[in-house]
């Protein structure tokens, strides 16, 4: 587990990046709907009513991130748990995994904590988008968050950020559709806000995180920001366009600068943004609550953990009672299932042109592409895999099919599943690309493949 953690603004808060793992099955956005908020069609894993209910537990000082305990003492299952990972980090497979076999939505905070300058399409890029497409139903993932605030990281390079996750989206969108990108504010400052924006094309989702404090560190001074006006200022930006996530909620329910308890402050604060919801902002379709003792772990300004206050956490357990927070993701469909359509691309259901040649099946090293079982034509699901010639050193293998990447392995034997009962019958071409551990191309292996359904 990796700790991270940044400072955001006058408020002094800051929320920890834990880099960890924990999985999940959803809707798959572009259904037509109207509803409340006047758009015409749902986002990306957008549910058509309700609002997700998630929350953030890796660092309650009670559950320690077991989501039976938290559920058992909230009284509600939750559709949604977030975890972080620093830029560089492995994509959290197993966790996310899991969560996706009990029918819930995660969200990975993924955040490039040594700057944007490390953010390239490199192999670590692609190995996680890879990944990310392995998880068996819907992720969210929330880029860069906060750019807004005084992050060393990004903050103040509002041109480089566009650049970066306009890149991160076009890996994603192609390597992992079933990933929804979320672009999140810090509710303060709000003025920086709309410069960051990557626009409408690239975004899937727009986030924010508010925090309640009953006082400010520096300086100190009572806190007058209502979470349901700050939350205000993004909803009328954005949603009529986006699907709107509360990604990250904390009410302090003790305060370090006065040294008391403030479960009454906390309860009120809670209450004011969750009862909103459905009367005020019908488009908020996710919210997530903080549970960290902050102040402790000397990364905000206050305790937001439920679980270590009576009163706070009774409060909690009653905001999340009514049917309207949804403690499930329900049925995910997929655009590109069952439509008799593969996605575009150079090949079987691309562009049209004259037929490639038949790749040669041996590459120029003696390497080749294996299927297991052999058969022609292939059926259902197969092991794909490369046949390294004796004493070939390789650092990672590409798999392509049609000309676009399908799986990204690092480690021998290089191998994947591969699924073809989705896939228009016909001929398709495998393509192996070897590499060695300085990133050049050893070997490029490519074998036609023709598929019966």
């Amino acid at each position: 587990m990796v700790g991270y953690s940044r400072a955001s603004g006058g408020e002094g808060r800051r929320h920890a990046i834990m880099s960890r793992c924990l999985p999940a099955a959803l809707v798959l956005g572009g259904v037509l709907a109207s509803c409340a908020s006047g758009q015409t069609e749902l986002g990306k894993f957008e549910p058509a009513t309700g609002c997700y209910l998630g929350a953030y537990i890796e660092l309650d000082p009670a559950v320690r991130g077991d989501l039976y305990a938290w559920e058992e003492l909230t009284g509600r299952r939750h559709a949604s748990y977030l975890t972080y990972v620093g830029y560089g980090v492995p994509f959290p497979l197993d966790w996310a995994r899991k969560l996706a076999a009990r029918g819930c939505l995660p969200q990975i905070g993924w955040e490039p904590n040594r700057g944007l300058d490390q953010v390239r399409d490199d192999v670590y890029l692609r190995g996680f988008a890879e990944a990310a497409s392995r998880v068996g139903g819907p992720v969210l993932l929330r880029f860069a968050s906060e750019m807004n605030s005084n992050t060393e990281a990004y903050s103040g390079r509002p041109e480089l950020f566009i650049e970066k996750w306009r890149l991160v989206h076009d890996v994603l969108a192609q390597m992992a559709p079933k990933v929804a990108l979320v672009w999140c504010v810090l509710s303060q400052p709000q003025a920086a806000t709309e410069q960051y924006y990557p626009g409408d094309d690239y975004v899937d989702w727009v986030g924010v995180n508010i925090y309640s404090v009953h006082h400010h560190r520096e300086p100190p001074r009572l806190s007058e920001a209502q979470p349901v006006e700050e939350l205000r200022y993004v909803y009328s930006r954005y949603a009529a366009r986006k699907p709107i996530a509360v990604c990250e909620f904390g009410a302090a329910h003790y305060c370090p600068v006065c040294r008391t308890e403030q479960a009454a402050f906390a309860v009120a604060r809670a209450q004011a943004l969750y009862q909103s919801l459905p009367r005020e902002f019908p488009r908020v379709k996710l919210i997530n609550w903080f549970s960290v003792d902050a102040a402790t772990k000397g990364i905000g300004g206050g305790d937001y953990a439920v679980t270590v206050s009576a009163e706070l956490l009774a409060a909690y357990r009653e905001l999340i009672a009514p049917a309207y927070f949804l403690d499930t993701i329900g049925t995910v469909t997929d655009p590109l299932q069952g439509t008799g359509m593969a996605p575009p691309g150079p090949g079987p259901g691309g562009s049209s042109g004259p037929p490639e040649p038949r790749p040669e099946p041996i590459g120029r090293t003696g390497a080749r592409i294996t299927l297991d079982p052999e058969s022609d034509p292939v059926t259902g699901r197969v092991q794909v895999g490369a046949q390294l010639p004796p004493g070939l050193v390789v650092s990672y293998a590409e798999f392509r099919l049609d000309g676009r990447l399908k799986a990204l392995v690092t480690a021998a034997p290089y191998e994947f599943e591969w699924d073809t009962t989705s896939l228009v019958a016909g001929e398709h071409v495998l393509e192996l690309v070897l590499y060695d551990d300085s990133q050049i191309e050893v070997d490029r292996v490519r074998r036609a493949v023709a598929i019966q359904r």
